[in-house]
């Protein structure tokens, strides 16, 4: 009780240098991150009010990436300003202990963790996803046609249907363009008809409209071939409207590689549906980084906090330039072995979770060694 006060004056300290910290590497990411590809865009004609949308729905994962950042340089500067100017020294003399000091740094980070948390899993993916969209949307704009193949199935119940393959689709608009579909019939496992058509839509219920479509029905003595302007594809009974429309929405989110687009339990669904369709296994390691990473990187917060505040306590006073030295070179740190385990992730040569979860383990190493060498 009697060193709240305590409390109060070292969460004033971390609050400044803590916003400094969040506009300034979460600028330096962007700009790292995305300044090439918005300049290509605005020299190729892009309307500048689209890039700035599209710079305002990818802040919030930047964000979510930069507050370890913005965490550690506050602690740094907050502890080593007390430090500084003896306050540390006085609270000793008192009968205070490293933990009554420190307390409030780590309260923050731990609360700033759960925050990044929240964010990443809650608000990350819809901006995300939309700016990926958008995106989208430009690339198709740029480059008039592109091929993006796409292929999937529809079941009724657990027997495949329908196997859809497109040249080029926008799953958004559920349209796709040069489209192959081979129909199987419930009771024979062997293909039963083949359709071709320029451009398909799925506009709701239970079926999809086809443009200038050519259908081939195959009964394996012979083969008729039907050739109309237009038509509609019944789906199976099975496959009802709400069935179809979490298959597009599914679709369309895999068809995006950006893994900030999905929250926790979508990255599940997908490391699942990757796995079932026999998909390239580092594909799925590198998947399973990003579900793990959705936890490992808020958590530095928290971790990043109790390494920075013992590094702060000195016994000489120093500037704020040291405290800017020491969070540059620790962030390298993490950022040099956060890079190379996710390579030995990726490569399979240890486990997906052990790559994202392995960086913050050594970390919390760092600053248990640190702690008890400050607390002497």
């Amino acid at each position: 009780m009697r060193f709240r006060l305590t409390d109060v004056l070292m969460t004033r300290e971390l609050v400044g240098p803590f916003l400094f910290g969040v506009g300034l590497f979460t600028m330096l990411g962007m700009s790292i991150t995305y300044l090439f590809a918005f300049t290509d865009y605005a020299v190729k004609g892009i309307p500048l009010g689209r890039i700035v949308q599209i710079s305002i729905l990818l802040l919030p994962g930047m964000l979510s990436k930069t507050l370890p950042a913005a965490m550690l340089l506050a602690s740094l500067l907050a502890t080593g300003r007390m430090s500084g100017d003896s306050e540390v020294t006085a609270l000793y003399s008192v009968g205070a202990n490293l933990w009554t000091v420190i307390r409030a740094v780590a309260g923050c980070g731990l609360l700033i963790s759960i925050f990044a948390i929240l964010l990443t899993e809650y608000v990350v993916p819809r901006a995300a996803y939309r700016a990926n969209v958008l995106k989208m949307d430009i690339v198709n704009q740029l480059e008039q046609s592109p091929d993006h193949p796409i292929q999937f199935v529809i079941k009724d119940g657990k027997k495949i249907q329908y196997m859809v393959m497109a040249r080029n689709g926008d799953f958004a608009k559920r349209t796709f363009w040069g489209v192959s579909m081979v129909g199987f019939e419930s009771t024979s496992p062997v293909p039963s008809t083949f359709y071709y058509a320029k451009e398909a839509t799925y506009a709701g219920g239970d079926v999809i409209k086809m443009l200038d479509m050519r259908r081939m029905d195959l009964d394996w003595e012979g083969v008729n071939l039907n050739k109309t302007q237009a038509g509609d594809v019944n789906l199976p009974i099975g496959a009802g409207p709400s069935y179809l429309r979490a298959l597009f929405a599914t679709l369309e989110t895999q068809a995006i590689k950006d893994p900030d687009v999905t929250n926790i339990a979508a990255t599940r669904r997908k490391i699942d549906a990757m796995r079932e369709t026999g998909a390239n296994p580092e594909s799925i390691r590198n998947l399973e980084m990003g579900l793990y990473n959705k936890i490992a990187f808020p958590l530095a917060t928290f971790i990043f906090a109790l390494v920075g505040a013992p590094l702060g306590i000195r016994q000489s006073r120093t500037s704020n330039a040291l405290g800017f030295a020491l969070a540059l070179v620790i962030i390298f740190a993490y950022w040099m072995l956060s890079s190379y385990m996710a390579v030995l992730g990726t490569g399979g040569a240890i486990p997906a979770w052990l790559a994202s979860f392995g960086p913050n383990v050594v970390g919390i190493m760092f600053a248990v060694a640190l702690l008890i060498k400050r607390g002497k």
